[in-house]
């Protein structure tokens, strides 16, 4: 009996019978797509700017409101950012505030302060 017990306290304690309902539908890796107008949906070329051009960029949001950003430009020098984030109804806090949204495995949000620019991600 106290074997049973052990043995299904396991089962339990190792997440097996998880609702996958309760898992927030950003958690996952989202690698950027590209830069769009927000009003337009018009692609931005950001190699005409003054940024530098993003050529592979990977969010990682876990299901503990951790995250990992990992940004690498065109000469393959990467940067890596842990931070933490969270969700209030539309709003995405990572670093600043975002406004999101999720169509399919695309995940679009902008800054609430300019509204402009959309960052576009895939899910992998």
């Amino acid at each position: 009996m106290i074997r049973r017990l052990i043995i299904l306290l396991l089962i339990v304690g190792c997440g097996i019978f998880e609702d996958e309902d309760d898992i927030h539908p950003l958690v996952g890796k989202w690698k950027f797509s590209k830069f769009v107008d927000c009003e337009s949906n018009a692609s931005i070329d950001m190699s005409e700017g003054d940024l530098e051009p993003i050529t592979n960029w990977v969010l990682t949001l876990n299901a503990n409101n951790t995250a990992i950003s990992e940004e690498c430009d065109s000469m393959n020098n990467c940067t890596t950012y842990n931070i933490e984030w969270s969700t209030t109804s539309n709003t995405l806090k990572l670093v600043d505030l975002y406004y999101y949204s999720i169509t399919g495995d695309t995940l679009t949000y902008y800054e609430s302060s300019n509204g402009i620019l959309c960052y576009t991600f895939v899910k992998q």
